[in-house]
């Protein structure tokens, strides 16, 4: 869901890049003194392990692989509302991904709320309280992607 997120809002947040040759070792990567515990961090260039990941993250597939370990520094408040979406969509994803707008038996019914925006964008489907996420990253939201600036900016390069 974070990566989702900030895919969404067009921006990871990077505080630098790290280029070169990365081994992932029984499930963690290894000889990475540039992250801290409990640090975001993004795989990319990997064959089986490209995405956002907590370090020290333990269920990677092992590999090594040329690419790049980007160290990100996610506000807190990004963090929260991907936690807050994630246990909104368990509890509610099944009726909002629900081809029917109402339905009921029994002593059972339910109604969905309709978006007035329109815009299911990175939402849960377009709901009300999908879209109130969306609203609430705004402040986040970038026009275009600034990750090729900003990675060529950070870039490190280790052996």
């Amino acid at each position: 869901m974070l990566e989702q997120i900030l895919r969404s809002i067009k921006d990871y947040f990077i505080k630098e890049v790290w280029s070169g040759h990365f081994y992932i070792v029984d499930g963690n990567l290894s000889d990475v003194d540039f992250l801290k515990e409990g640090q975001y961090f993004k795989i990319y260039g990997s064959d089986l392990n490209d995405g956002v990941y907590q370090y020290p993250a333990t269920d990677l597939k092992d590999e090594d692989f040329n690419g790049e370990v980007w160290a990100l520094k996610i506000p807190k408040e990004i963090i929260d509302i991907a936690n807050e979406k994630e246990a909104w969509l368990a509890k509610y994803g099944n009726t909002v991904n629900s081809p029917f707008n109402s339905e009921s038996f029994a002593d059972y019914s339910y109604t969905k709320k309709s978006s007035t925006s329109g815009s299911a964008s990175g939402s849960g489907g377009g709901t009300a309280s999908g879209t109130t996420f969306d609203e609430r990253l705004n402040q986040w939201r970038k026009i275009r992607y600034n990750t090729d600036v900003k990675r060529n900016q950070y870039l490190r390069h280790i052996n």
